[in-house]
């Protein structure tokens, strides 16, 4: 499998004067690191959820045959185009997508798959922090708190990976 980010995020789902309120931070300065330090919270808690927060496209290419295709990042807001390695699409009477738990979903073939399937699909749980669950907006403050002082990093570690913890998507 292979997976890319095509259309990143717009925004981020913790605004940075939010997360400086949670390091105690004063001042601007530092705007410039600290929104780095932002940005790997966020990645960090995506890429141990294997969740996308915010809205963002995605292209996965999987190999056939397989007899269903798993979609990597949930949850899933929209399949945008099934198709081949050629660029050809798949038409939506020859695939059907179900659901796997609240969160996933699966692409399977009406007629077999052959050579590399591309899948272009658009997941997140919405547009803005907003739409996000409260916990991993609150797992992001903590990891961004962790980055930035080190004295508070194996607290708030374990802190975010307890908040994480319900939202684990399972390896594929």
């Amino acid at each position: 499998m292979s997976l890319l980010l095509v259309t990143p995020p717009a925004c981020l789902p913790l605004d940075l004067e939010t997360a400086k309120l949670h390091a105690r931070i004063d001042g601007t300065d530092r705007d410039i690191i600290l929104s780095g330090s932002l940005a790997a919270a966020v990645a960090m808690v995506e890429a141990a959820t294997r969740r996308a927060l915010i809205a963002q496209g995605w292209r996965q290419i999987e190999l056939a045959p397989c007899a269903s295709i798993t979609l990597a990042r949930w949850p899933v807001l929209e399949l945008l185009t099934v198709g081949d390695e050629r660029g050809a699409l798949v038409e939506g009477e020859d695939y059907t997508v179900t659901g796997r738990g609240p969160d996933a979903v699966s692409v399977a073939p009406v007629f077999g798959w052959q050579g590399e399937v591309v899948i272009e699909y658009r997941a997140g749980y919405g547009e803005s922090g907003a739409d996000v669950p409260a916990p991993l907006v609150s797992a992001v403050a903590l990891r961004f708190v962790a980055l930035i002082d080190i004295d508070q990093e194996p607290a708030c570690r374990r802190a975010a990976e307890a908040l994480e913890a319900p939202y684990w998507v399972p390896r594929l």
